[in-house]
């Protein structure tokens, strides 16, 4: 049997439970079917659910565990019609809504999804919550809901729509995780959908302030850099890439974000800092010998940036000296280290 925490019983329980006493092991199997469900073995939670359901003695949880039992369904090989008609027979109105819904954007249904939920009061239903984490916690359904809507909207062309779903989803979720994925969407979709670098911005400045570390938060933050950048004000640019402190960082992350700091310092008429950045990379070994060798020609060009001839001409050497430098790279070298000789 697969092993669940106890804060993952407990943050079940305590969003299941409000009526009456908890059941410790009831809620220990609604854990453990979410489980089965998130590791894809949908014939088994699909089981699960439906006895749950059957079992249930408070009406709200019986239908959120038959939503979750018709939902399984729907990912098994031809039974995607059945599913919807299942979830359709849901007694709580809203409920089902929620399963037509996910199963709609299961498979990517996004004209059927708008035709049928368009205008579907998502924001007004009443809270349920939805044990869809197996790692712990319940969620909103509304907040649920408005998302996979949002992308329905996105994916039919309807941006202003799916901004508008976003933005109210936002306003039903505590989870960073959640948020953080949320602003995310959000972001790329002002940015690249509705031409709106201004409230990207105001977005990622959203998903920085978390804090939290991962992909979506470091992509976030270095686009709210480049925003800062592209509006000439430098000193909030550097000041938003070093608020993640990448010097300290690990992994192939570092090497990324200190490239951008390195080129944000250079195009900032600060080539010194640049250098010391670019060789900071070269130094870290963890950095990959792309970004290590890329880094090596940077600094050497930001170091005669600075007027640091020797300098230079010494890094350039140096990268020369790297293993597997391109022929690009080694052109470069031997060219800026010829015009550094020529200008002593």
């Amino acid at each position: 049997m697969l092993k669940v925490t106890l804060a993952a019983v407990m943050g079940i329980a305590f969003c299941l439970s409000a009526r009456g006493a908890i059941d410790f092991q009831r809620h220990y199997r609604i854990a453990e079917a979410e489980r089965v469900f998130y590791r894809k073995d949908y014939v088994e939670a699909r089981s699960a659910f439906k006895d749950l359901a059957a079992s249930a003695t408070d009406p709200e949880e019986q239908d959120v565990l038959s939503a979750r039992a018709a939902i399984a369904l729907g990912y098994q090989d031809g039974q995607y019609t059945n599913a919807l008609e299942e979830a359709a027979q849901i007694a709580n109105p809203p409920v089902a809504e929620y399963a037509r819904i996910t199963l709609l954007s299961s498979q990517s249904d996004w004209t059927g999804l708008i035709e049928e939920f368009g205008i579907a009061p998502i924001a007004d239903w009443p809270v349920v919550r939805l044990p869809t984490r197996p790692i712990g916690g319940s969620e909103d359904m509304r907040f649920y809901g408005l998302v996979k809507r949002a992308e329905a909207f996105d994916q039919t062309g309807a941006y202003r729509q799916a901004e508008q779903d976003l933005e109210k989803a936002l306003e039903m979720i505590a989870d960073w995780r959640l948020r953080l994925a949320t602003l995310s969407k959000l972001a790329a979709l002002r940015q690249s959908k509705l031409d709106d670098a201004d409230g990207a911005y105001d977005v990622n400045l959203q998903i920085s302030a978390l804090g939290r570390g991962g992909s979506r938060y470091f992509t976030g933050t270095l686009a709210a850099a480049n925003y800062l950048r592209q509006n000439g004000r430098y000193d909030e640019a550097v000041a938003m890439i070093e608020s993640m402190n990448p010097r300290n960082m690990q992994g192939g992350w570092q090497g990324r974000i200190l490239i951008e700091l390195g080129r944000l310092l250079l195009e900032a008429g600060r080539p010194a800092e640049a250098a010391d950045v670019f060789q900071a990379i070269v130094a870290h070994k963890d950095n990959s010998p792309v970004q290590r060798r890329s880094a090596a020609l940077e600094a050497a060009a930001a170091l005669s940036a600075a007027g640091r001839a020797q300098a230079a001409i010494a890094a350039y050497k140096r990268l020369l000296d790297m293993a597997d430098i391109t022929d690009e790279q080694r052109v470069q070298a031997e060219m800026a280290i010829s015009d550094l000789q020529g200008t002593e």
